[in-house]
């Protein structure tokens, strides 16, 4: 199997989505479209599970997250056990609890604790645009 760990704030939005959108009340959700849809790109090219580590999962309204990203194709299937600030140990205890084969960890931060997982790491920005296009390629070849 193979899992994105994925991350939301810094990934699949930015502070320039929040500028282009903050005088349109009509958002739903606080997730930019064109990050979406090469998450999906990437998703479909490579057969790849998401696996939820942003701290988005523990929020009252994630059930109506997951929801918008099925409507772009895009199924959470699961999320990691919250260890608060301490993701890299949270990746590796689900590494540890699932048959994974392959991995890439999408975030925007790096976290004290990932050490070894910085090699699995495509790191995105949340002051340049979250998830871009050069990322996708990036995604694919580790996912390979």
């Amino acid at each position: 199997m193979k899992v994105i760990f994925l991350d939301i704030d810094g990934v699949l939005n930015s502070n320039e989505y929040f500028e282009r959108t903050k005088d349109n009340k009509l958002s739903r959700i606080e997730l930019d479209i064109k990050c979406l849809k090469i998450l999906k790109e990437v998703i479909d090219e490579t057969k790849a599970y998401i696996v939820v580590t942003s701290s988005w999962r523990l929020l009252k309204g994630f059930e109506n997250t997951k929801k918008y990203l099925k409507e772009f194709g895009i199924d959470i299937h699961d999320v990691t056990k919250s260890i608060y600030g301490n993701r890299g140990k949270e990746i590796r205890e689900y590494l540890n609890n699932h048959n994974i084969d392959k991995f890439v960890i999408l975030d925007d931060e790096i976290f004290p604790d990932f050490n070894e997982l910085k090699n699995y790491l495509v790191k995105t920005s949340f002051y340049n645009g979250g998830l871009k296009e050069e990322h996708k390629n990036m995604l694919i070849k580790k996912l390979r």
